[in-house]
């Protein structure tokens, strides 16, 4: 081998370890999502009545841009918990990173059985740092909150430290050390690590588990294990090339140099840039996961179904009109529905009993509701109504002409209608939805109906428990409250 080849093939070796580690790097960083690693399951996923968002959180890399786990993608409020097989046993060690002051997060370290022992992590003021456990429905049966020290110490970045030792928790954040509360050691149970965000940014990385032992597991939210098994590939292959390429020297050389330029800056654009983008809804990989939608048609005969039932049993017919919250998305059973515990309340309290029809479609604002009353329900002369909008009109005019058309028919038909409120979380700007309430409120004045301002009223039950699966979706917890309201402001009135 002559100086010139020798010189060939070692400045193109070099060249082809930058393009080599580029292109693994790239292929690595767009393939990372939760479902590749395998290691965490979602809370979202298993709920009975499917969230947008849920599945693209666990098969997409939004949630895992540049090897950290954003909490608050794809809607926030994600629940991810860790599979059994790497429970903790003494020690426990992770970073978090809350960029503005008003991001929260609990981290859950154990269950007995339906109850999960967490501790909250804060930088909003009106949602104080506690130790908390929570319900399967996501309520709160205790709160304990922490020192208003740690509060005051807790900034936008830090470590966090569980320590178990003879069956005691200690616990460090920014080297402040505290210990479990002994009111709350009744709720111990099996060791579990999961996290719950909100709707602001939370990042977790770097999880370190009994480090030092034959229990060490450790997850930084990469796919870097592979990295280099995938750079000896390439790089045998690109040098085997070279290789049988060589009599092309120069050419070679200069195509492999601007490929490899490309190579790098595409990959400095993918990691820093492209990577934060949320891909399109329908170009999502769904790949084997339940979306736990239902079809407009099986919503139809299911309405349809429950009349003919309900008219069998001799019971007056409840018909509930709104898009995905009133659908009841977010439920971790059919029942929990709120206007399926509404009516079982309702059952309990009454003489006369009750039937509850659920008409409502996910996606749907006025227009289509009213489009659905003249073409489906108008027929089935319901003896009451209540019609739960306001998050799916963005056109205010279509909105107020359609609900003032709704509201003329069931007056027509002597029909009992009560509005309400449709809810957002406390977390969100209220100002998308006030308008929207305001004309409700508008036309409820003018035709005399009762309005139920759930907005208003889960905004006064915010820190009670878990509420919101996202923005607009409850948890089971919330439709709870939000049936026992109906109870209080409707029950006397039909």
């Amino acid at each position: 081998m002559d100086k010139r080849e020798r010189d060939y093939f070692l400045i193109n070796s070099l060249i082809l370890i930058i393009l080599v580690f580029s292109l693994s790097f790239l292929y690595l960083n767009r393939t990372n999502t939760l479902h590749a690693s395998g290691r965490w399951e979602s809370s979202k996923i298993n709920v009975s009545k499917g969230l947008m968002g849920s599945i693209a959180y666990l098969t997409t890399r939004v949630p895992l841009v540049k090897n950290q786990l954003n909490l608050a993608a794809w809607h926030g409020y994600q629940e991810i918990i860790l599979k059994k097989n790497h429970s903790y046993k003494k020690e426990m060690i992770f970073d978090f990173l809350m960029p503005l002051d008003r991001a929260n997060f609990v981290f859950f370290f154990s269950k007995k059985d339906n109850l999960k022992l967490g501790l909250r992590l804060s930088r909003r003021k009106e949602i104080p740092s506690a130790f908390i456990v929570s319900s399967s429905t996501g309520e709160f049966i205790e709160k304990m909150e922490l020192s208003p020290i740690l509060n005051d110490q807790l900034h936008s970045r830090g470590k966090f430290q569980l320590n178990l030792n003879n069956g005691k928790f200690s616990f460090m954040i920014n080297d402040i050390r505290f210990t479990l509360p002994t009111q709350l050691e009744k709720y111990v149970g099996t060791a579990i690590v999961g996290f719950r965000g909100s709707v602001h940014e939370a990042f977790i990385d770097n999880l370190l588990i009994d480090p030092n032992s034959d229990n060490e597991f450790f997850e930084d939210f990469s796919h870097y294990q592979y990295l280099y098994p995938m750079v000896l590939i390439l790089f045998f292959i690109g040098f085997a090339l070279l290789y049988f390429l060589r009599s092309l020297k120069y050419k070679i050389t200069t195509i492999h140099i601007f490929i490899t330029l490309l190579s790098a800056i595409y990959l400095g654009i993918d990691y820093n840039i492209t990577s934060k983008s949320y891909p399109l809804q329908n170009s999502v990989d769904y790949i084997n996961y339940p979306t736990h939608m239902e079809s407009l048609d099986s919503i139809y005969q299911r309405v349809y179904n429950n009349n003919a039932k309900f008219l069998e049993e001799n019971k007056k017919r409840i018909l509930f009109l709104g898009s995905s919250q009133t659908w009841g998305a977010g439920v971790a059973k059919d029942e929990d529905i709120y206007s399926n515990q509404f009516c079982r309340l309702l059952n309990e309290k009454c003489s006369q009993k009750y039937g509850c029809l659920n008409a409502a479609v996910s996606g749907w604002n006025a227009e289509l509701l009213l489009h659905d009353f003249n073409n489906k329900w108008k027929e089935l002369k319901p003896d009451i109504i209540v019609i739960d909008l306001s998050n799916n009109d963005s056109d205010l005019k279509i909105f107020e002409t359609s609900l003032n058309e709704l509201v003329k028919q069931t007056h027509q038909m002597n029909i009992k209608t009560f509005f309400i409120l449709e809810a957002n979380s406390f977390e969100v700007d209220y100002q998308y939805i006030s308008p929207k309430h305001d004309i409700m409120r508008k036309i409820a004045g003018h035709e005399n109906l009762e309005v139920i301002d759930l907005h208003q009223f889960l905004l006064s039950q915010y820190d009670s428990g878990f509420l919101w699966w996202d923005e607009v979706h409850m948890t089971s917890y919330a439709h709870s409250l939000a049936a026992k309201l109906l109870i209080e402001k409707i029950a006397d009135q039909i």
